[in-house]
């Protein structure tokens, strides 16, 4: 007996610990489901039950798909925006025409494509199939046409600023997002470059800030925003939705969040941040509400589709990076239809997907609420404490110029691409890098990308003698070799239509590329690419409405010319700066249009000089002409130079800026000193170094760190010291 009460001591005890266990288990279990947020998701039924269009310019074929809406009688339009044009499909797909609408412009900013769209993004309709696109790029406006694709009226695109953007108010700088109420009375732009929302009216004339726009009968009623991260603030906003009750809906881009506003602009929530798990976006960038009320977001960095409630509680998520059906690579426009399938436009597959949350629909099965992968490590989630006693007076030592360096090079391999069939490898450009007007922010292989990083590793391997750094410059000089068109200029990327403001400037950057390339590897087949550019640029008429586009094609010229001797070369480039340049400036040495006005065209313009005068013979009848233009638009420069060290991007009667401050011109100095020998203040360089070290929202800028290794590397007293402390950090930090 006393045996069976033992046992039956010890089986209580044991329950009780086990259920002691239980009740701390599940509580812990609660606490972290607390402590990590994690969302309560639907486990929802996703087909992908349609899929449609590739890379191409013909019917059906995408160059970029970006906005997408359904209109009520079925009809699907589809914003292809690199091929300039609206294409129409039924909702299987089947496709029933193009809209490319011909537009009247009465404004002051004629030019070659303001009577067309030029690169489209954002599209909507309201119930009687009124259709608003966004035409961003070129224009700087949204335009109103029928379902046929005939014009009705326009907003914008005629603003203060070179083709018509501007910050006045009424005036856009890369709209993005348009949206319009279901009774077309409410219409809302989201003015991208601006970071600013406006709000447009029907039959209210009367309020202090409403003016009539472009003849049009939408009245200027609300501007929401600025640029920064509080409530009512923006970073980029890019899609724009109204509902039924005419709240608006705003994916901020840059700020990685959806904000709520009513009609009237008052700020009323937000939800999302940065991150990869659910609920979390690496830029929102458009949205699309459905019948029963879901809100589709395209989480564009993370390459899925996220859907809420219209609170912002994460009901479901789906998709991840790839080509196969379901995959996304760029998710850009939405748009449900009347049966709430969701339309997505796959922007760099080309193509668009349609999905159906059913589970009675036939078509491809896709895993939901799997988290995305992390696949890119984001300059901004990068630790760096040990750099906060940078940016102090004076040079920074090559130590710590490794230092910073490894941290860049390490942030350029999350957008290098291999491709290990034939060797080669590009860098993409990252949207998170550029606010939305090119489209290019899916690590996209954009030509220029390339070829300014060739630069660079070709001098870090000169420096350091790493093999890593040669490989990355050789598969980057093969590539853009494989890559050149046959009439040897290029454009932004493959298949790009032929324009002057692609081929200038991209032909400029690769040719000065290959020239590098071929001056440290002495590999033919890149000074064969480079007479090609050359040969072409030859050939081409001076640009009389950009000048800092013929800057560009300086180096290629000049550079071939100083290889191969043949002087026709050199007497191009003389020509297009002679052409262009004295007829646009003014007494003080800065552009007298408003668009190369700005410091940083004003740098291009002084960098292309100075790559010229580096090879013209002394006795050139046009030698003092060219190094006259030079010193007065280097004095201008200086002149732009703030006492923080940076540089005024936008002087008066320049084009606004988003920034107010840019480092990159400083290279101008460090060029002068290494190319021409003459003697810069080193301490205004230093300043601006040490401004850029102190200030890392200048993500652009940190190119400027490695052009500068190059002049402090040819400027060292010492080189063998230079290279061994720069070298020995260097490799540390990476």
């Amino acid at each position: 007996m006393e045996i069976i009460k033992i046992k039956t001591g010890i089986a209580f005890i044991s329950f009780l610990a086990f259920m002691a266990f239980l009740v701390l288990f599940m509580s812990c279990e609660k606490k972290f489901s607390q402590k990590n947020n994690l969302p309560q998701l639907h486990d929802v039924s996703i087909k992908m039950i349609k899929q449609w269009g590739r890379r191409g310019e013909g019917e059906g074929q995408f160059i970029i798909p970006n906005g997408i809406a359904v209109l009520r009688n079925g009809m699907v339009l589809v914003v292809d925006c690199r091929n300039n044009r609206i294409q129409k499909f039924d909702r299987s797909g089947e496709f029933r025409g193009v809209l490319k609408p011909s537009i009247t412009y009465t404004g002051s900013k004629p030019d070659n494509f303001k009577d067309k769209l030029r690169w489209p993004e954002g599209i909507c309709s309201d119930r009687n199939d009124m259709i608003w696109v966004a035409d961003t790029i070129r224009n700087h406006r949204a335009v109103q046409i029928d379902a046929e694709g005939n014009t009705l009226q326009y907003i914008g695109g005629d603003g203060n600023s070179t083709h018509g953007s501007g910050e006045d108010l009424g005036s856009f700088l890369w709209p993005h997002g348009v949206a319009i109420s279901d009774d077309g009375s409410l219409l809302v732009v989201s003015d991208t470059g601006n970071s600013r929302i406006q709000i447009f009216r029907t039959g209210h004339p009367d309020t202090p800030i409403s003016h009539t726009l472009d003849e049009s009968r939408f009245y200027l009623m609300q501007v929401i925003g600025e640029y920064g991260k509080g409530p009512g603030q923006f970073s980029s906003p890019a899609g724009v939705l109204i509902d039924k009750q005419n709240k608006i809906y705003v994916a901020d881009y840059g700020n990685c969040r959806i904000q709520v506003f009513s009609e009237n602009g008052q700020f009323l929530h937000e939800f999302g941040k940065i991150g990869t798990r659910i609920g979390e976006f690496y830029h929102p960038y458009e949205l699309s509400l459905s019948k029963k009320g879901w809100l589709a977001v395209s989480d564009y960095g993370n390459n899925r589709i996220q859907v809420f409630d219209k609170d912002g509680k994460v009901q479901f998520a789906f998709g991840k990076l790839g080509t196969d059906p379901g995959e996304l690579n760029g998710p850009a426009g939405l748009a449900f239809d009347e049966d709430d399938n969701l339309f997505v436009a796959d922007a760099f597959n080309h193509r668009v997907q349609v999905f159906s949350f059913t589970s009675h629909a036939e078509g491809v099965s896709i895993p939901a609420n799997e988290e995305a992968e992390e696949l890119f490590k984001r300059r901004l989630d990068l630790p760096n404490p040990v750099f906060s006693d940078f940016g102090k007076p004076g040079s920074l030592s090559p130590a710590e110029l490794g230092q910073w360096i490894a941290v860049d090079i390490y942030n350029d391999h999350n957008v290098y691409f291999p491709q290990k069939n034939d060797k080669t490898g590009y860098w993409g450009r990252g949207y998170y890098d550029w606010f939305p007007p090119f489209n290019t922010w899916s690590y996209h292989p954009l030509y220029r990308e390339t070829a300014w990083r060739i630069g660079a590793y070709v001098f870090l391997y000169e420096i350091t003698g790493e093999q890593e750094y040669r490989e990355l410059a050789v598969s980057g000089l093969n590539y853009l070799v494989n890559e050149q068109p046959e009439d040897g200029a290029y454009r932004w990327w493959t298949g790009e239509e032929p324009s002057s403001e692609a081929s200038f400037y991209i032909s400029g950057v690769v040719g000065e590329a290959l020239a590098l390339g071929f001056q440290c590897f002495k590999d033919k087949k890149y000074l064969d690419a480079l007479r090609k550019i050359s040969d072409w640029a030859c050939a081409q008429s001076t640009d009389l409405t950009n000048t800092n586009y013929n800057s560009f094609l300086n180096h290629p010229l000049v550079m071939y010319y100083a290889i191969s001797g043949e002087r026709k070369y050199l007497e191009k480039a003389v020509k297009f700066n002679l052409e262009s340049i004295p007829v646009n400036m003014d007494e003080t040495g800065a552009m007298k249009d408003a668009h190369n006005r700005k410091t940083v065209y004003h740098y291009i313009i002084v960098r292309g000089l100075i790559r010229l005068l580096s090879r013209m013979p002394l006795d050139h009848k046009d030698y003092m002409q060219i190094e006259s233009l030079t010193r007065k638009m280097l004095k201008n420069l200086n002149q732009r130079q703030h006492i923080n060290g940076s540089f005024i991007s936008s002087p008066t009667g320049a084009e606004p800026s988003k920034n107010p401050f840019i480092v990159v011109p400083v290279l101008a100095y460090c060029m002068a000193k290494t190319l021409l020998g003459w003697e810069m203040d080193g301490e205004k360089i230093n300043a601006a170094i040490s401004y850029l070290v102190r200030d890392t929202s200048h993500h652009d800028d940190k190119f400027v760190m490695r052009d500068y290794l190059i002049y402090r590397y040819q400027t060292a007293r010492n080189k063998d010291n230079f290279r061994r402390e720069f070298s020995k950090n260097l490799k540390f930090w990476r």
